[in-house]
């Protein structure tokens, strides 16, 4: 069944849809040709056979192949009789009939026409077209009959014939059916003879030739009876208009190959002079080669010298080896005599302060003293950190292989130095604990240093668990969820002490930049270090070779949930439902957060997988877990790998604002939001940093899939935002029940069962304690709990896991911890009884309603739970089995004792059909895919820094066009990669007019449609060489953001006016929400950095107004320039001393001193944004300045130094021409009216958006480049 879903496509036509089946769609060229395209093959055909049959009318399709005319004509409402003889296609056409439903309106039989009866075999194999195998009459399995030799119930309308040569045969064969129904006859024929000896034939009996359709030319004739004679002069009429059209067609082809044969010739010519030149060089190239043969000869006889010099050479290094090996049987007998005389000398010279009293020694025994002192001296050296930066180093002996210590892992622990003498192996485990439980993901780092036996260093250690860095050389680092830690190192012989240090990884951010992974070919990477540290290219090759076996470029769905598949719970269950949901609805890939555990994989009750493309995080070169940033590394990814990706579904709130966080993710996204509230025993709570998100996802999401209506409601309680929500309650197979394993239990007993987390809240506890109590009050009673985990946290933790299992190992307990879900549900449905029973803290105050007590309800299980609203709004207020106490518990189980009537599949079916996969795949369909088809333009967007783009680039994918993404770096790229786009894509677009458009000016010579958007350093010094190398005849439209650096390269380079065209950069205003303001005077800038920002200004700025009486400050937002590797290049260094002056500036001076904040660089810009009242642009130059439009989009006031073309950017109260006249209108400003004052934000921002908003400026890009809308 497998390959059948496999090899299932969905053609969909005007009268409706069917699928076809191509269990050869590899090898056979129509079988793959309909897959491909997911159309019929020869389409023309089809539609002109459609406008001549009614619905119920007879078609025979003789030579049916794969059915490709059978399925379509039935599908029309025709009753269609086939006829193939090749054996595979009947039984492939056979499926197709029976997936499509055609039992009555489609007959196959497994046989050849002919002239008459006979017998045949195929004369040849065709694997690569089935169709195409003639027949040769005469011996052979294949049986063939005659046309008028069958009998139909009724008069046929329309014959198809295609059999490979033998067209003619079929005719005469049904000379008298032809003769009595006179059928509408489409035939193949092979070639200009064939069809004349059809032509002549058909036209004796009274048919006309009328229309050619196909490649392998197949005609039409029509009895004289059914057309007047008008329709056939007008039929003549046009072909022959339709043949002069061909032969203009032809001739316009032949000139142009004529031009290009005579330009290839001139060509030809050109190069004569070339071909004489390489003719000398042949003859010069000769002569040396003469003299290279000369000198291998010399070169031979020298090797011989040098081998028998070699022999020599190998005799000696045998002898020395000998002598080495006396040495070493020498030095270890020293070795035991020293032992032993260390031993005595130590206690012999315990009390001895100073060599000088044992002058009198024998000088051996005088250096093997002064050998012991140095060796202890270098000890307590290592002790005290003489030999390296570590301070407070302590010594720690080795016990049986372990160095044992208690260190707090979230503070810096003192560098510790183990002595290595004792050792029996090569190798160290270190055991590092912490008396506290820590945070989930704290990052670690253990950086280690080595010495011999002569406190030396020892830099070279070759092992794959070590990473390296400039800072810190040998490292290794880690999440530390546990309170203790086994680290095993391995060491050379020649180390003997090391050194090491535990450090919080988040207290050091510093180190990610230079981290170098080791055997990096051999191991996968890392994912919780920053961008700069991901091997790309690594990450690619081992994408690549996933995906050549895999359909994930053709995917339009993204799943990913911050969720284990390897633990069976409501998440996980939830995961792999989505998934065969999603699948059914078109292709998705699933992006899991870890790597999958064979035992205990989850996914495999995933349905529909052939339409799904499973991505562990080994297949992209990411280490598993993927926590939540490395999550968001992997989903930009992928994206940019799947050209038509149209949906990100996403469960996790930490993940999804993540992602929204990526404007490469604009509009595409579908959070599944259940994670934003917490339930304990103190009730409903929203923790205030989940809240502080939801805005942003709320604001920025397609459409909310919320599992109740109850989440819906919440969240728009919780934000008073309006948003787009589709319900996704749990769903199941419709099919669910042929999937569970049957399992076999006592049913002389009541068998209640549970399957899940045990975890508090949960009311496993009481399920057995209660259970325990009726057992001896004398019910029968097993427990049956199925549980990968017994979890808790908080100071209950270790107590609660003990009692647990105590509980667990009751004799009437049973506990399975190797089932996945289908194993699990099949040993509940032989449950009397099942377990969906939580605390009533939890059930009063959740929003969701119980994955596992739809499944039960939905198998007619009587399922034991607490009577919260959602439980009775699912299951009625008449239910038997709710349970709040014992004494619910107890009457429950008499019910069943007793066989209390309640009509179970009466709510069976009811849930069957609410939470079916059907009904919810066909709500997500319309929203998550949508009616549309692919566009069929292909757009490549290539640059060295797509960020102001991705948002567009998203909206495209969410319209359904295929875009590709070709990165570059500032001065060059990858162009072999160029070029595959170039083919591959209809439209062009260059982002920046740098190297990029350089190449694919140059190279565009079929003059494809391509656009190049320039910003403004393409007209500065720098990058002026690029734009001189473009070739402006390959290019359809420049796209400038603003009109001043138009003007500047149309002066600059000499590009036509007309192939210009001024859009401004566009404004993500759905991502800027109005911010509420208090009255502080509070100052913002975005970036410092180069020296043209003029922090001078700002400055300045800032102290005339704390003269005048004003509480000022002034907030920083980006990286200190100081930080910035670049800023220390030889270009750049000298920029520097400009802002250690300024900061000299700020610390001399006691007001600025304590009105100077900087913030960093972060994420949260937009959040910045709520806490800065004033924006500021003091800027030199600017093309358009984003940080300024987007402060002021919030609801800053904007201060704008007169930059060229700001006038023409923004309006003019919005600018000021110096220190002295912004001071003032911030003064005036503060004087206003709040309410006045916030009039004039909203005009502000009102402004922004009917100039620069998102929906403005994507409309002007698509009426360029020629999109449908």
């Amino acid at each position: 069944m497998s390959d059948a879903v496999d090899n299932l496509v969905e053609i969909n036509t005007a009268s409706g849809p069917y699928k076809i089946y191509l269990p050869n769609r590899q090898n056979d060229y129509i079988q793959g040709k309909i897959y491909k395209n997911k159309k019929p093959y020869e389409e023309e055909i089809l539609r002109d056979m459609a406008t001549r049959i009614e619905a119920g009318e007879l078609v025979l399709d003789i030579g049916a192949n794969i059915g490709n005319h059978s399925l379509y004509l039935a599908n029309l409402g025709a009753n269609v009789i086939c006829f193939e003889p090749n054996k595979s296609l009947c039984d492939a056409l056979e499926v197709s009939k029976k997936i499509n439903e055609l039992t009555s309106s489609l007959t196959i039989h497994n046989l050849g026409l002919g002239e008459s009866g006979n017998h045949a075999h195929f004369a040849s194999e065709n694997a690569q077209n089935l169709g195409a195998q003639s027949l040769a009459l005469g011996q052979g399995d294949i049986q063939v009959a005659n046309l008028d030799s069958l009998s139909f119930q009724q008069s046929v309308k329309l014959i198809k014939i295609d059999v490979e040569g033998m067209e003619l045969a079929v005719l005469k064969g049904g000379e008298a059916l032809i003769s009595k129904d006179q059928p509408i006859i489409y035939i193949e024929c092979l070639n200009s003879e064939e069809f004349k000896w059809v032509y002549s034939w058909l036209f004796e009996r009274g048919y006309l030739y009328w229309d050619t359709f196909n490649a392998t030319l197949t005609h039409l004739f029509i009895p004289k009876s059914q057309v007047s004679l008008e329709q056939q002069l007008a039929q003549v009429q046009y072909k022959n208009v339709q043949d002069s059209y061909k032969d203009i067609l032809r001739h316009n082809r032949l000139s142009r190959m004529a031009k290009t044969a005579h330009q290839k010739l001139e060509r030809i010519e050109e190069f004569t002079p070339l071909v004489d030149e390489l003719r000398q060089k042949s003859t010069q190239f000769q002569s040396l080669n003469q003299k290279l043969e000369h000198y291998q000869i010399e070169l031979n006889q020298a090797d011989k010298k040098f081998q028998q010099q070699d022999k020599l050479i190998a005799s000696l290094e045998s002898k020395v080896k000998g002598l080495q090996f006396e040495k070493q049987e020498l030095q270890q007998k020293l070795t035991g005599v020293r032992t032993s005389l260390t031993y005595q000398l130590g206690s012999l010279f315990a009390g001895v302060r100073s060599p000088k009293s044992v002058l009198n020694l024998p000088k051996d025994l005088y250096r093997l003293f002064n050998d012991f002192r140095r060796r202890d001296n270098y000890k307590k050296q290592v002790a005290q950190g003489k030999f390296g930066k570590f301070q407070d180093v302590e010594l720690l002996p080795l016990l049986d292989g372990r160095s044992n210590q208690i260190i707090d892992l979230e503070q810096p622990s003192k560098a510790i130095a183990v002595n290595l003498e004792q050792r029996n192996k090569f190798k160290l485990t270190l055991n590092l604990a912490t008396e506290n439980e820590l945070p989930a993901e704290q990052k670690v780092i253990l950086k280690c240093r080595f010495f011999d036996n002569n406190g030396v260093p020892v830099e070279q250690i070759a092992t794959t668990k070590l990473f390296h860095s400039k800072r810190y050389g040998k490292f290794r680092y880690f999440y530390q969820d546990k309170s203790t830690l086994l680290v095993d190192i391995d060491f050379p012989p020649e180390v003997c002490f090391f050194e090491y240090q535990v450090i919080p990884f988040s207290r050091d951010r510093s180190l990610s930049p230079s981290i170098i992974m080791e055997n990096v070919a051999t191991q996968f990477l890392s994912s919780d270090l920053d961008s700069e540290a991901i091997d790309y290219d690594f990450a690619n090759n081992q994408f690549s070779a996933f995906a050549e076996q895999q359909q994930v470029v053709a995917s339009r769905c993204l799943i990913f949930g911050d969720i284990s598949p390897n633990v069976i719970d409501g998440s996980s269950i939830w995961l792999s439902s989505i998934s065969s949901i999603m699948s059914q609805v078109g292709p998705t890939v699933l992006l899991l957060k870890d790597n999958v555990d064979p035992d205990k994989n989850v996914l495999s009750n995933i349905v529909n997988a052939g339409n799904l493309v499973i991505v562990q995080p080994k297949h992209i070169g990411f280490n598993a877990p993927l926590t939540t940033s490395s999550a968001v590394k992997a989903i930009k990814f992928l994206d940019d790998k799947i050209a038509s990706l149209k949906s990100v579904v996403l469960r996790g709130l930490d993940v999804t604002a993540a992602v929204m966080d990526e404007k490469a993710f604009a509009s595409r996204v579908y959070p599944y939001l259940t994670d934003f509230y917490a339930v304990d025993e103190h009730g409903f709570s929203v923790p205030e940093e989940k809240l502080a998100v939801l805005p942003t996802i709320l604001n920025n999401a397609n459409t909310v899939l919320t599992q109740t209506c109850q989440i819906r409601n919440k969240l728009s309680e919780l934000t008073d935002i309006a948003f787009d929500s589709v319900q996704l309650p749990p769903s199941l197979p419709a099919d669910i029940e042929d999937k569970l394993v049957e399992a076999n239990v006592d049913n002389s007993v009541i068998n209640i069962g549970y399957a899940g987390k045990v975890q508090p809240g949960w009311g496993v506890e009481h399920l057995i304690n209660w259970s325990e109590r009726l057992i001896n009050q004398g019910h029968q009673i097993n427990v049956h709990v199925v549980t990968q985990k017994v979890t808790a946290k908080g100071e209950r933790r270790n107590e609660f896991i003990a009692e647990m299992n105590r509980l667990l190992d009751k004799p009437f307990v049973t506990v399975y911890n190797d089932m996945n879900r289908f194993q699990a549900m099949g040993l509940m449905k032989a449950m009397q009884l099942v377990w969906c029973y939580r605390d009533a803290y939890l059930e009063d105050n959740t929003l969701e309603v119980s994955t596992k007590l739809i499944e039960m309800g939905t198998l007619s299980i009587p399922t034991l739970c607490y009577p919260s609203q959602i439980n009775k709004d699912l299951l009625g207020d008449d239910y038997p089995c709710y349970v709040s106490d014992f004494t619910g518990f107890e009457a429950s189980v008499e019910c069943i004792e007793s066989h209390t009537p309640f009509d179970y599949q009466a709510l069976s079916d009811k849930l069957r059909k609410q939470h079916s996969f059907a009904t919810i795949a066909s709500n997500l369909a319309p929203i998550l895919i949508g009616d549309e088809q692919d566009k069929a333009m292909k757009i490549t967007f290539a640059g060295n820094d797509l960020k102001f783009l991705y948002p567009y680039i998203s909206y495209l994918k969410d319209k359904n066009y295929s875009v590709q993404l070709d990165y570059w770096q500032w001065g060059n790229g990858d162009e072999k990669a160029a070029m595959q786009y170039l083919y591959e894509s209809d439209v062009i677009f260059c982002e920046w007019g740098l190297a990029n458009a350089v190449w694919y000016s140059q190279n565009n010579v079929n003059k494809k449609p391509l656009y190049i958007r320039v910003h403004a350093q393409e007209v500065r010094d720098k990058a002026k060489r690029f734009g001189k190398k473009i070739d402006v005849d390959n290019v359809t439209k420049f796209i400038f953001v603003s009109a001043l650096v138009r003007d500047k390269a149309v002066e600059l380079f000499g590009w036509p006016i007309e192939k210009t065209v001024v859009i401004a950069n566009f404004l993500n205003d759905n991502l800027l929400p109005m911010f509420e303001r208090d009255q502080q005077v509070s100052l913002g800038m975005v970036g410092i950095t180069p020296k043209t920002k003029r922090f001078d200004r700002a400055l300045k700025l800032t102290k005339s107004l704390l003269q005048q009486g004003v509480d000022a400050k002034l907030y920083i937002k980006g990286h200190r320039p100081e930080n910035l590797e670049f800023m220390h290049g030889p270009g750049r260094k000298h920029e520097l001393e400009y802002y250690y002056d300024l900061y000299r500036m700020i610390d001399e001076d006691s007001q600025l001193k304590d009105a100077v904040i900087f913030t960093g660089w972060g994420n949260d810009v937009q959040t910045w944004y709520k806490n800065v009242n004033y924006i500021l642009s003091p800027s030199e130059t600017e093309s358009f300045h984003y940080a300024l439009a987007d402060g002021t989009c919030t609801g800053a006031l904007p201060l704008v130094w007169p930059w060229p073309s700001a006038d023409s950017v923004y309006p003019e109260d919005w600018i000021v021409d110096s220190v002295k006249s912004a001071a003032k209108k911030v003064i005036e400003w503060q004087a206003m009216d709040q309410q006045a004052l916030t009039q004039v934000r909203l005009q502000n921002r009102q402004y922004l958006i009917d100039n620069y908003g998102y929906e403005i400026v994507f409309e002007q890009l698509d009426n360029v480049l020629k999109l449908e809308s």
